[in-house]
């Protein structure tokens, strides 16, 4: 990764690498599962009733994530941006909402104190709960609708304010 990274900085292309949490982890799972401490760390971290996701309400997945980030956070020059994913998670009600907010919060606040500012997929923010969110988060749009086809629930998770349409990011 540092190989591309350098390839990027030397042809002034910003390379944003992305370690995809709390979702998409099956993957980390996968590799986890090798030793039986990372079968133990899986133990605590998956949610057996999410789509390959570790339980972002869960202070075991936090400080896991931050170990894993940690691994890669020092390779990027300081002002650079490092992608957390952070989309297709299970959001049920607004607790879930709430926890989500929590953990992506604290997850940028990491990223922040690296010297680095994240960037995560739009379809965790929800309208509900997105005054709460860290206002210095960019958020990439892989869909402006979230692929929401009911106009009610479209209206009440995009909440955003301003959309670049050449990056596909947005701000609120």
């Amino acid at each position: 990764m540092l190989d591309i990274i350098d390839y990027g900085y030397t042809h002034k292309v910003e390379v944003i690498p992305e370690i995809d949490v709390p979702g998409h982890a099956q993957s980390i799972f996968k590799l986890l599962s090798y030793t039986d401490n990372g079968k133990q760390i899986v133990d605590k971290i998956k949610n057996p009733d999410g789509y390959n996701e570790m339980y972002y309400q869960k202070n075991e997945t936090i400080d896991f994530c931050k170990t894993l980030l940690n691994e890669y956070v020092d390779m990027l020059p300081k002002n650079s941006y490092f992608s957390i994913g952070g989309d297709e998670i299970s959001v049920d009600n607004q607790k879930n909402e709430n926890d989500v907010v929590n953990y992506i919060n604290k997850m940028d606040d990491y990223i922040n104190s690296h010297g680095l500012n994240m960037m995560m997929w739009n379809d965790s923010f929800h309208k509900s709960v997105i005054n709460k969110y860290n206002k210095n988060i960019l958020i990439n749009y892989w869909s402006l609708s979230g692929e929401v086809s009911d106009k009610d629930e479209y209206n009440k998770k995009c909440p955003f304010t301003s959309y670049h349409a050449r990056t596909k990011s947005c701000w609120f």
